[in-house]
């Protein structure tokens, strides 16, 4: 019961803040963000309001509007960011997993990752669509008979700009053992703002678990360089509850 109240209590303290940072967002200008490097070398920032013959009319994150020449326009480049209070605030590019937990979205075509855990457990994972995300690495634990090899596969089934729905299994093998966890995801919120709630449910040697781990996340970014992230876990049949 102690345990419950706890934990629960966790859960409405995180929704809560949550909930603060979303209404403050929501002044933020989520418009397209454009960088133009001009040939000199030089940059702006801010927003393509129209292009119209040889000209590109454009507004600043300042407010400043100008013309610019498309000769002079080197290279034109859409920024994964919105603007706050003036400031431009980049999307964190970390936002398909929270501190080991997956989250509901998907690696975009083309892009990928390389992350290491406790050190000894380095992955790598690549888009293979923009809805496909493959992963897997071996572990490298000094001394060890046998290492641990683990590979994973995350599908993208339904994402509008606040819900996020996904699936996925996870795969492990040590010692003749097969292990891992196949589960279902869905985030809720904006680029910056985020709540993941997560079923899994493990196996060993393909023996699947009757009752799922429950996975409550959350992720709010507040600056350019600093994201809050929270990542707490539920097992079944346990008193045991990770809170971090």
């Amino acid at each position: 019961m102690e345990r419950t109240i706890s934990f629960y209590s966790f859960i409405i303290m995180v929704s809560y803040i949550i909930l603060v940072s979303s209404l403050s967002l929501a002044q933020s200008d989520t418009s397209a963000v454009t960088r133009l490097t001009l040939q000199d070398g030089s940059e702006v920032m801010g927003y393509i309001i129209e292009e119209r013959d040889s000209l590109i009319f454009f507004r600043s994150i300042s407010g400043i509007r100008m013309e610019i020449d498309t000769s002079l326009v080197k290279k034109n480049e859409f920024i994964e960011g919105e603007i706050s209070d003036g400031e431009l605030i980049r999307f964190d590019p970390n936002r398909t997993r929270l501190l080991f937990g997956p989250t509901a979205r998907t690696l975009k075509k083309g892009t990928g990752y390389f992350s290491t855990y406790e050190i000894y457990f380095p992955s790598i994972a690549y888009g293979v669509s923009d809805i496909i995300t493959l992963s897997g690495g071996i572990s490298l634990i000094p001394g060890a008979d046998e290492q641990v090899i683990y590979a994973g596969a995350k599908v993208g089934i339904f994402e509008s700009e606040v819900v996020t729905l996904g699936g996925g299994f996870i795969y492990a093998h040590v010692s003749d053992t097969d292990f891992g966890t196949a589960y279902g995801v869905v985030s809720i919120g904006s680029q910056r703002t985020t709540v993941t709630l997560g079923l899994g449910w493990g196996y060993e040697d393909w023996e699947f678990s009757g009752t799922p781990v429950i996975i409550l996340g959350g992720e709010v970014q507040v600056s350019n360089s600093i994201k809050l992230l929270t990542e707490n876990w539920l097992p079944p049949d346990t008193d045991f509850v990770i809170i971090s």
